[in-house]
This record gives structure tokens, C-alpha cells and sequence, in this order.
């Protein structure tokens, strides 16, 4: 008896994952990947990246490598273009080639009932029409740092006369040569890194970072960001902007102003976006994909649509290490849609949900917050190899990354200089060297 025949939309690391895991378990996966090659936000060249040209990874490659495949890297914190080549040469070495579609965009799928199939429509090339094909499921891997957020968030940000850009399209500082005072808002890990870069590349400049957790010292409503940023005089921390008053004034939430701004810098995120599953008005079959708050509604463990598990999704889950957690994830799809493993009925995944946000929201986190994990991600992918069958990941990747979190925090100019040795799967398997030395907590 032959797998199922399964959609996969997207061919970046999560599209890759599902796919491999996928054939593994013996379904028929077809990949579909509207960029000319995989890689998807990694790949700079994809006109849907949000790379700049400077990035190096904030998680060290023993951390965000997928658990069947070695990230060879001669830095900790690789590259880009060293992140992409590795989805490339993952794909060679799991054959996923023969199972892609490139430069084939998806713009509809479709379910029907009666025949409990998918029909998904797309096109491929610039000049082709559009061409359909049936499958068992579908899996969503289309990213989340293709839409902006927050470009229309900002009172009175059409009135602003200067530069106004998103960091999706910084790539270099030579974008911004000639500002010579700059309010970027957000101090998320591309608001530190750019404010950072710019601020030692351009000295004779000011960079304001405005941001929501900023505190101001009692003796200053501008001080320069903490120890760890000491010596970059012109790189200053600010509350969040509250709105802009002119063309070229911002006012923060605390009252105080910045004039003469040349430009804005909108580090605010991105939005969770699926056009090829919005229904059409006659449509009552295909599950109905509701947004709220950035959040994706009714996805039981932030996976499986509750009114209908062959619709899946992939890598909604932030402030995780992302590519383990795609490899334990479609894991349990596969599981699931080749037929060795059940889910939970509708109702009990629908309690599920709510149980989730009642107590998300009674740790007081905001709603916006639906699918950040952070220090919740360990025991979650628990539940994932225990609903897959799967063993567990390797106690020492979270060793290794809370270890890198904390050194983040404490210095975010020079945590890159260290080097992560992953000796073995336990969780002391591990040291940690800077410039050569060994300084490995105890």
C-alpha cells in the first residue's frame, strides 16, 4: 500500500525537515518552493529574505543543527550563506531534490470532503498558468519572516519626512550613509545587531534604540545601553516610541523627544501570513485558518488544525532552536499522517487550545505571545518525541543553549567570539572556549 501523497509548502529548513522525515516514513512528498533554489529566508538572494549581509547566527551550529545531520562550520555562529549551504547540502544528502518543485508558488489549496482530498493550485515559472494536483495533507512550512510587522503600528508615521525602512530590507549600512540621527525601533536580536552595526560603522552619527523593556536610569532619560555596550557613546536607549510629531520629531512613551531624525528603523517583527488557504465565500470544506493577535487559532500543540489534522503546520513556535524542533515536529506528522501513531479527538484537541491560553494568560503574557515558547520549548519537544515515538533530543543542546543565552545577554558585542564543542549527548558533554580558553561553567 502506498503513503500518503503530501504537500509540503515551502523549502526552507522547515520544508526540507518535513520532507525528509516524511519519505522516510514511507509518504510521497512533494515539495513546493516559489524561489528558484531552497534555502528559503537563509538564501539572501530570495527576494523574501530578511538576511543582511553581516548576519551570523545568535545560536552556536551544535545547537541549531538538525539531530541526524552535522552542521560543519568553521565559527559557532555560521554565517548565512554558511546556514544555507548547509539546508543545500541536507538536501543532497536526504535525496529531497527529486521531490522538489522550484520557482512553483502556491495560490490555493483546497479541501474536499467527500473525497477527503487536497487540491492544490499553483504556478510555475513567471509565465505559466496555473496547474492543480490532489493530495492526502498538507504541510505549511512557508515561514514567518516574509511580512513585515508594524509598518502601520506607529501614531502619525506618514507625516515622518525622513527614511522609513523595516529591517526585512536592511542588507547593508551603506543604506543608511547619510542619516545622522536614527530612531530604531525594537531591541529583538535584528534590532540589536543592526543598531550595533551601524552604530560602530557610522561614529559621527547617533542611533536611538526604542524599545519597550528599556528602564531610564535616574539620572538620565538617555543613557548609553549597558555594560556590555560600553564605548559605543553613540548608541543610545530610549522608551518605546509613543508617536511621531512631525516630519522629523519621534516622542517616546516616557514624554521625552528626539528631533531632527533622518530616519526610522522598524525592527517590530513579522506577520504570520497564508493567502493559499483563505476560502473562498462558497467553500464550507476547507478548514478555515483564523488569525488573532499574530496567533494562528485552533492548532492543537501549535501543529495540527483541530477540524482537520491533515492540514499541518510546521516552525510557528518563536524563541526556540528552530531546526531540532522542525525535525521533532514532522516527526510526529508523519507519525500521524502515515498512520503509526493517533491524534486526540477534535474536542479533546479544542481543550487543548483553550487550556493553552488560560494559562498563558495567567502567567500574564500578552496574547500576541500565543506561540512563544522560550524556556517551554524543552518540555514541548518532549511531548513531541513521546507523541511521535521518537527518542528525545540530547540533553546537551540545551546545556549549550541556555549557557549561549545568558552570554548574549551579558555581552552582545563579543558572545560570537566563542566556540561550543559538543564531546557527547549528555548534558556536561560540553565546553565552551574564548580566544582559546576554556571557560566552561562549573
Amino acid at each position: 500500500m502506498m503513503g500518503p501523497r503530501v504537500a509540503v509548502i515551502g523549502g526552507g529548513a522547515a520544508g526540507l525537515c518535513a520532507a525528509r522525515n516524511l519519505l522516510a516514513g514511507g509518504a510521497r512528498a512533494v515539495v513546493f518552493e516559489q524561489a528558484a533554489d531552497v534555502g528559503g529566508t537563509w538564501d539572501i538572494e530570495n527576494p523574501d529574505s530578511s538576511m543582511y549581509y553581516s548576519l551570523r547566527t545568535n545560536l552556536p551550529a551544535p545547537v541549531m543543527q538538525f539531530p541526524d545531520f552535522q552542521f560543519e562550520s568553521t565559527y559557532s555562529f555560521p554565517t548565512h550563506a554558511e546556514v544555507c549551504d548547509y539546508l543545500r547540502k541536507y538536501a543532497a544528502r536526504f535525496d529531497l531534490r527529486a521531490h522538489l518543485r522550484l520557482s512553483s508558488r502556491v495560490t490555493r489549496a483546497r479541501y474536499a470532503a467527500a473525497k477527503c482530498k487536497w487540491t492544490v493550485e499553483f504556478t510555475r515559472g513567471s509565465n505559466a498558468g496555473h496547474q492543480s494536483e490532489e493530495f492526502d495533507a498538507v504541510v505549511v512550512c512557508n515561514g514567518h519572516f516574509a511580512h513585515p510587522k508594524g509598518l502601520t503600528s506607529v501614531v502619525g508615521l506618514s507625516g515622518f519626512a525622513g527614511l522609513v525602512m523595516h529591517s526585512h530590507d536592511y542588507r547593508t549600512p551603506g543604506q543608511l550613509d547619510s542619516v545622522r540621527r536614527v530612531v530604531i525601533l525594537g531591541a529583538g536580536n535584528s534590532g540589536i545587531d543592526i543598531s550595533l552595526e551601524l552604530a560602530q560603522k557610522y561614529p559621527a552619527a547617533e542611533f536611538i534604540l526604542s524599545h519597550r523593556s528599556y528602564q531610564a536610569p535616574q539620572e538620565s532619560a538617555t543613557a548609553g545601553i549597558g555594560g556590555q555596550y560600553e564605548g559605543i557613546s553613540n548608541l543610545l536607549q530610549r522608551h518605546a516610541i509613543s508617536h511621531v510629531s512631525g516630519p522629523a520629531a519621534v516622542v517616546f512613551e516616557d514624554g521625552t523627544a528626539a528631533e531632527n531624525v533622518d530616519a526610522i528603523l522598524l525592527c517590530t517583527g513579522y506577520e504570520y501570513r497564508f493567502p493559499f488557504l483563505t476560502r473562498a465565500e462558497d467553500d464550507m470544506e476547507t478548514p478555515e485558518v483564523r488569525l488573532q493577535d499574530n496567533v494562528v487559532q485552533d492548532l492543537y500543540m501549535h501543529v495540527f488544525h483541530v477540524d482537520n489534522p491533515s492540514l499541518c503546520f510546521v516552525g510557528l513556535p518563536s524563541k526556540v532552536a528552530p531546526f531540532p524542533q522542525f525535525h521533532f515536529q514532522t516527526q510526529w506528522i508523519t507519525a500521524v499522517l502515515c498512520g503509526t501513531r493517533t491524534l486526540p479527538n477534535s474536542a479533546e484537541m479544542k481543550a487543548w487550545c483553550l487550556r493553552d491560553r488560560e494559562e498563558r494568560k495567567a502567567r500574564g503574557e500578552p496574547a500576541r505571545y500565543g506561540h512563544v515558547l522560550g524556556d517551554l520549548q524543552w518540555e514541548y519537544n518532549r511531548r513531541l518525541c513521546d507523541a511521535a515515538g521518537a527518542p528525545h533530543d540530547v540533553p546537551v543542546r540545551k546545556s549549550m543553549y541556555v549557557d549561549c543565552g545568558r552570554a548574549r545577554r551579558e555581552d552582545a558585542i563579543g558572545y560570537r567570539r566563542r566556540q561550543y564543542l559538543q564531546l557527547g549527548p549528555g548534558e556536561s558533554q560540553w565546553r565552551v572556549l574564548l580566544d582559546g580558553v576554556d571557560i566552561t561553567p562549573p
